[in-house]
């Protein structure tokens, strides 16, 4: 557990699938656009428990580290963060992040990827991480770079949106462990 003060980034657990769901579906317009991968394993309860599951192994195996920001009062997930696409040759690894929509604003996914930048140079030994994200997505590029990440370059028509044809720019940024 990683401590946020009223808020705590959490390795997963099936306790957490009720409002892991809820808070995804909650938020299904907001995140259908750069979080669709997660939200299509996320559609109901059942499917919520196994995507738990995988990621608590994928997370004891070092392959990937998904977490929960918990709100400390309600004991629910309002959140995620997440180390992936880790490439060890180079000690490198992609930082993926999504929040419920009442909570942003607050500086809480700021705080949350301060953090998990600190676990991935202190306990995963990475050397640097990147954030892709939409020009438009302005939440997620202000996180980018209020934690110090710096673009980097444009990657041309790297993404196709669900429900879109045509693939879309995603800008990255750079962070230095």
């Amino acid at each position: 557990m990683i401590d946020l003060d009223d808020f705590s980034i959490v390795v997963l657990d099936l306790a957490d699938a009720e409002s892991l769901n809820s808070m995804l579906l909650r938020n299904t317009e907001r995140f259908q656009r750069y979080f669709p991968k997660t939200l299509e394993q996320n559609l109901n309860l059942e499917m919520t428990k196994e995507y738990i599951l995988k990621k608590k192994s994928m997370f004891e195996a070092s392959e990937a580290y998904t977490m929960g920001i918990k709100n400390k009062t309600s004991n629910s997930i309002i959140g995620l963060v997440i180390l992936k696409n880790i490439n060890r040759e180079i000690a490198d690894a992609e930082v993926a992040y999504c929040l419920d929509t009442d909570y942003g604003g607050k500086g809480l996914m700021t705080k949350s990827v301060n953090k998990i930048c600190a676990f991935a140079k202190e306990k995963r030994n990475l050397k640097s991480l990147f954030i892709l994200a939409h020009k438009t997505n302005m939440p997620s590029v202000r996180v980018a770079e209020k934690t110090g990440f710096v673009w980097s370059e444009t990657e041309f028509k790297s993404y196709t949106p669900v429900n879109e044809t045509e693939p879309i720019d995603m800008e990255k940024f750079v962070k230095v462990l």
